[in-house]
C-alpha cells in the first residue's frame, strides 16, 4: 500500500513537472506572441501610411481594442491621444479610447499609467471633478517627472490651481540628472546633453508652478518663480520661449493690468512664434491699451517688420564636407532655412 501510494505521488509530481515545465516551440504562448507581434506590425504600418490624424488615431485604437494589455499599450495610447487632442482637437473622441482601456486592463500598474495618461482628456472636457478623482486614485506610489507634469498640466487645464502648484513643485524635486537617468535606463547621455534635458525639466516645472501661483493670486511668489525659471528656459533667435514661459508670464502681467510689460513679454510668441494662445493674449493686451481690437492684424504685421532681426552670416558643411555660406547662397532671394537631426 505504501509503495503504491509513493508511486502515485511520484507519478503526480512527474505529470505536474511536465505541465509546468518550459513549453516547446509552437505552443499556445508562442502563437499568441506571434499574433501580437503581427498585429503591432500592422498597426505600425497603418500609422505610417495614415494620411490624416483621424486615421492615425483609428490605427492605434484598433490595436488597443484587440490587445489592451501589452508592452505597446502606453506607446499607442499616448500616440492616439496626441493626435486626437492636439491635431484633431477633439477630447470627446478621445474619451472612448481611454474608457475602453480602463474597462479592459487588469494589471494594476498598467491601469495606473492609463489613468494618468488619460488626465488630459478629462481636463480638456473641463471635468475638474473627474480630474481630481483620477488624481486621488493614482497619487499613492511614486510618480515620474512626466507623470507629475501630466497631473500638473491637467490641473492647469481644468483650473485646479492648488493641484497644479503641488504637482509642478513635486516635478521640480525630480528634475535632477539622477532622476532623468533613472527614467532612461540603459542609455548614456553626454554631460552637456544631460544638463540640457534636466534644465528643460526645470524650466517646465518652474513655469507651471509660477502660473499656478499667479492664479492663486500669489503674485509676488509667482513672479519670483518665473525669474527662477528664466535661466533654464531656452529662447529662440527672435525671443519666443521653448515652454509656455512667455505666455504665462505675459498673462500674469495682464491679470495685474501691467499692460506694457505684458505687451513686451507676449510679442515674440504672438508675432513670430505662431502660438494661437499667445496671439489671443496679445489681442487682449492690445484691446486694453487701445480701447478696442480694431486694427489688431495690421499692428501685428507692423511689429513683424519692425522687430525682424537680420540673420548673422554663417558657413556650414554639407554631408560631403563641402562648405556653403549663407550670404552667398541667398544673393537677394528669399530663402527658407530648415534644420533637422541627421539620420
Amino acid at each position: 500500500m505504501t509503495n503504491r501510494f509513493l508511486l502515485l505521488v511520484l507519478s503526480a509530481l512527474l505529470l505536474t513537472g511536465l505541465a509546468c515545465g518550459p513549453k516547446a516551440p509552437g505552443t499556445d504562448a508562442d502563437a499568441a506572441k506571434k499574433a501580437l507581434d503581427a498585429a503591432y506590425e500592422r498597426a505600425d504600418a497603418a500609422l505610417d501610411a495614415a494620411k490624416t490624424p483621424q486615421e492615425k488615431v483609428a490605427a492605434c485604437a484598433a490595436f488597443l481594442r484587440q490587445y489592451p494589455e501589452s508592452g505597446h499599450t502606453m506607446d499607442l495610447l499616448e500616440t492616439a491621444l496626441y493626435y486626437q487632442l492636439e491635431e484633431v482637437k477633439d477630447a470627446t473622441g478621445a474619451k472612448p479610447i481611454v474608457d475602453d482601456l480602463l474597462a479592459a486592463v487588469q494589471d494594476k500598474e498598467l491601469l495606473r499609467k492609463v489613468k494618468i495618461a488619460g488626465l488630459p482628456v478629462w481636463a480638456r472636457l473641463k471635468d475638474a471633478e473627474m480630474v481630481a478623482a483620477r488624481v486621488r486614485e493614482v497619487s499613492a506610489g511614486p510618480l515620474t517627472f512626466e507623470q507629475r507634469m501630466t497631473v500638473a498640466e491637467a490641473g492647469i487645464e481644468a483650473g485646479l490651481w492648488r493641484m497644479a502648484e503641488e504637482y509642478s513643485s513635486g516635478a521640480l524635486m525630480v528634475a535632477t540628472p539622477e532622476a532623468f537617468q533613472a527614467d532612461n535606463p540603459g542609455r548614456e547621455f553626454p554631460p552637456d546633453r544631460l544638463e540640457r534635458y534636466v534644465n528643460l525639466r526645470k524650466a517646465r516645472a518652474l513655469a507651471a508652478a509660477a502660473w499656478a501661483r499667479a492664479n492663486l493670486e500669489k503674485f509676488d511668489l509667482a513672479l519670483a518663480t518665473f525669474e527662477q525659471a528664466r535661466p533654464f528656459t531656452l529662447f529662440s533667435f527672435v525671443g519666443s520661449s521653448e515652454t509656455d514661459f512667455n505666455l504665462w508670464l505675459g498673462r500674469t502681467y495682464l491679470m495685474r493690468k501691467e499692460y506694457d510689460r505684458a505687451f513686451e513679454v507676449l510679442t515674440p510668441d504672438a508675432v513670430f512664434g505662431g502660438t494661437p494662445e499667445a496671439l489671443e493674449a496679445f489681442k487682449e493686451v492690445y484691446a486694453a491699451q487701445t480701447g478696442s481690437g480694431d486694427g489688431f492684424e495690421s499692428r501685428v504685421g507692423e511689429l513683424r517688420d519692425q522687430l525682424a532681426r537680420a540673420v548673422v552670416d554663417f558657413t556650414l558643411p554639407d554631408y560631403s564636407g563641402k562648405e556653403s555660406t549663407y550670404s552667398q547662397q541667398k544673393e537677394g532671394k528669399v530663402m527658407l532655412l530648415a534644420f533637422w537631426f541627421p539620420t
